[in-house]
């Protein structure tokens, strides 16, 4: 797996579970005892998820991309001139 693959896949569970958190706060309410952690649990949730699409909508994504271009370019070797043709200069 590549590691487009595997953020997308967290990316998916993550949301699904926010959606999944929000939603069974419609039917199923939280005990007193535990409201505090169930908070933090669903803030470091909603925090993940802000962050996974500040990243895929922003442009860390683009950034990464053409980080990854350069270095492609970067470690190519550049074509041969056809004989005859002038040296580039500086050589």
């Amino acid at each position: 797996m590549d590691k487009q693959k595997v953020g997308s896949f967290i990316a998916a569970v993550m949301v699904l579970a926010l959606i999944a958190i929000v939603g069974a706060l419609f039917f199923k309410e939280v005990p007193d005892g535990n409201r505090d952690l169930f908070n933090i649990g669903l803030m470091a949730i909603v925090s993940g998820v802000s962050a996974i699409l500040g990243y895929l909508f922003g442009s860390s994504l683009s950034s990464a991309k053409k980080d990854e271009t350069i270095s492609k370019l970067a470690a190519t070797p550049p074509p041969e001139a056809p004989p005859g043709a002038p040296a580039p200069p500086g050589t």
